[in-house]
């Protein structure tokens, strides 16, 4: 539930909180990045949720379903966290007292940019979470795809 809970919440945020408020992000190259990954995500998900409720279980998507996170889940939460940082102030790398009585970062940059810095404990929270689910349902080395 709380995994659960981290990845809605941190696409409502990226979706409302960053693309929404800074539209100059979606011209970045991360966008579509973290877009791709979303959505391939997505794909192989709702693809895997159709086919059970349809009674079948065909192994490539469910190795596809634990599998494809190796790469795509860094890919998206990367580039995530980087658009999360293009959408800083460009006055100080380390923002410090002096910015803020200059009046160079606000409140809400002082915000993205700690969320900058603890997504990357939160992505190997859930790296390794991903990790966990993925041994729990394939077992340590799947050799082979089977079919069903």
């Amino acid at each position: 539930m709380q995994t659960t809970a981290m990845q809605v919440s941190s696409r409502l945020f990226l979706v409302w909180g960053i693309v929404e408020q800074f539209p100059e992000v979606r011209s970045n190259p991360l966008f579509s990045s973290m877009v791709f990954a979303w959505s391939m995500t997505e794909v192989i998900r709702y693809s895997f949720y159709a086919f059970n409720l349809l009674g079948k279980n065909p192994y490539v998507l469910l190795y596809l379903r634990y599998t494809t996170f190796y790469i795509l889940y860094p890919v998206g939460a990367s580039s995530e966290a980087f658009l999360i940082y293009a959408t800083l102030p460009k006055s100080s790398p380390i923002p410090g007292w002096q910015s803020w009585l200059q009046g160079m970062w606000k409140p809400a940059d002082y915000i993205r940019a700690n969320l900058f810095a603890i997504w990357w404990p939160g992505l190997y929270i859930m790296y390794t979470y991903m990790l966990i689910q993925r041994r729990k349902v394939l077992g340590k080395n799947p050799k082979t795809l089977k079919t069903n």
